[in-house]
């Protein structure tokens, strides 16, 4: 016998809701890892700009 959509909803969605909250504070905190990187594109060469980023 196959459990109900709202039975699998109450055991799941809990845990799902934990989830999706631990991944927003690990996204808001690493947000600042994201940002574009400025390149100084005073430097010479492919290889400095690839140390850029």
């Amino acid at each position: 016998m196959e459990p109900s959509d709202r039975a699998l909803r109450e055991r799941y969605e809990p845990r799902l809701r934990e989830e999706l909250a631990e991944i927003r504070r690990a996204s808001s905190a690493s947000s600042g890892d994201r940002r574009p990187v400025e390149l100084d594109q005073q430097s010479v060469g492919r290889l400095s700009r690839m140390d850029a980023l």
